[in-house]
């Protein structure tokens, strides 16, 4: 398929690969948009 082994010859290819995996990760599960304020919290005033 991709041919991983040449990948992983070079520990910095991998490194590299890694981060990536990682970074495409975060990107995955974090949301966009800061969480919204509930109001049923608000405190009285």
């Amino acid at each position: 398929m991709f041919g991983y082994s040449n990948l992983f010859r070079s520990r910095w290819k991998a490194l590299f690969w890694a981060a990536g995996i990682i970074w495409f990760a975060v990107e995955v599960a974090t949301p966009d948009a800061p969480p919204s304020t509930n109001s049923s919290f608000q405190q009285a005033q």
